[in-house]
């Protein structure tokens, strides 16, 4: 239930193919900054709900009792960017090729959007 920041996909990799890794209950997170371990990627009380997903956005509203991080079961590419209520945020690659990005506690609006070149 909590994150786990590796600083390679190597080091991600050997975390994930260990016989008790969990994705339901933890996020392997790849960065060379700080990610707070306290961030929860499962609660009883969260809500998350899909309200547009096409192939070049993603629109999600979200409501969590603490902070946690949200993980999106999307590929990870670096032309992907993420604004949690108009603010943008940082997405960071999870789980060695998924999204994952810190919410706030609270009600948002998250939305992940690219453009085609």
């Amino acid at each position: 239930e909590k994150v786990r920041v590796v600083r390679n996909r190597q080091e991600a990799l050997s975390t994930m193919f260990t016989a008790d890794f969990d994705p339901q209950k933890l996020a392997v997170v790849e960065s060379e900054e700080k990610v707070s371990s306290d961030l929860s990627v499962a609660c009883k009380k969260c809500q998350v709900k899909i309200v547009n997903y096409s192939e070049n956005r993603v629109v999600i509203k979200a409501e969590n009792e603490n902070n946690g991080f949200l993980v999106l079961a999307d590929s990870f590419y670096p032309t992907w960017r993420v604004e949690i209520d108009g603010i943008e945020g940082k997405i960071y690659r999870t789980n060695y090729h998924l999204r994952g990005v810190i919410v706030p506690a609270g009600s948002h609006l998250i939305k992940f959007s690219t453009s085609l070149l």
